[in-house]
């Protein structure tokens, strides 16, 4: 691994990153306790504007050509920084968001029944595109990833911790908000179709990816909205970070 490497991409992440983020700190300090939806929504917002930096940088890459497909720069360092960083937004949300804190559900059942409800939900999301993919060579999908276990060890991380801040924002707070107003089921719903929404501008301006990637998430996030109702945030973020990771790993 090139540290150097890892050091410039860092930077010109944060640096792109800092003036949005920056904007839309202080824009929800200054909403402050008066509008806990409306927060929640600025949460949306500030994730997707750090998320959709990654494209210009090329941290990242969609594609359709016959088949949607995923590929994430092979840098281990760069991955685990913003792994730590995405745990750490989660906590810091929790904690000076109280009301964020009180609503967000970690795991509803015991760890091995949380784990096993996530990965089935992963394998769900998943095992559709397997069976397109038996019939997409890999160079019409992406291509070859690196089969470093390093490299292999921190997209893993990476993808579970990236999507735990992700479900924390879309099931975890929002999902968590709206349950009180609606149906589980139809929570479930919402949460996934305002997650495939929050794709549009990535599919339509920032990418020439398109109806693959709007497809692909709203049927990933109504997966993930029916995990969480059973198992928490923990949950839906195996099932999210664990398709994820299956998608764009290149293993399959």
């Amino acid at each position: 691994m090139n540290h150097l490497d890892t050091l410039n991409l860092l930077t010109g992440y944060f640096l792109r990153s800092l003036p949005g983020f920056m904007i839309g700190v202080l824009f929800i300090l200054l909403i402050g306790k008066k509008s806990f939806i409306t927060r929640i929504f600025s949460y949306v917002l500030l994730f997707i504007m750090i998320r959709d930096v990654m494209t210009p940088l090329g941290l990242w890459s969609f594609g359709t050509e016959g088949v949607f497909w995923l590929r994430v720069i092979e840098n281990p360092g760069f991955l685990l920084v913003v792994a730590i960083l995405s745990v750490g937004i989660v906590l810091v949300v929790n904690r000076v968001d109280r009301e964020a804190g009180d609503i967000w559900i970690f795991r509803r059942t015991s760890y091995l029944k949380t784990v096993a409800t996530g990965l089935a939900g992963a394998a769900l999301v998943f095992v559709p595109m397997l069976l397109i993919y038996q019939f997409v060579p890999i160079e019409q999908r992406g291509g070859a990833v690196t089969r470093d276990p390093a490299f292999l060890a921190s997209l893993l991380i990476f993808c579970l911790s990236a999507n735990f801040l992700e479900e924390s924002i879309y099931r975890g707070y929002f999902q968590g908000y709206i349950v009180k107003l609606f149906s589980p089921a139809k929570s479930a719903v919402l949460s996934g179709l305002l997650f495939s929404f929050s794709h549009i501008f990535l599919a339509t301006t920032v990418t020439d990816a398109g109806w693959g990637v709007i497809a692909f998430t709203a049927f990933e996030g109504i997966v993930a909205g029916f995990v969480y109702l059973r198992g928490g945030v923990l949950a839906a973020t195996i099932t999210h970070g664990g398709a994820i990771f299956l998608l764009c790993s290149g293993l399959f």
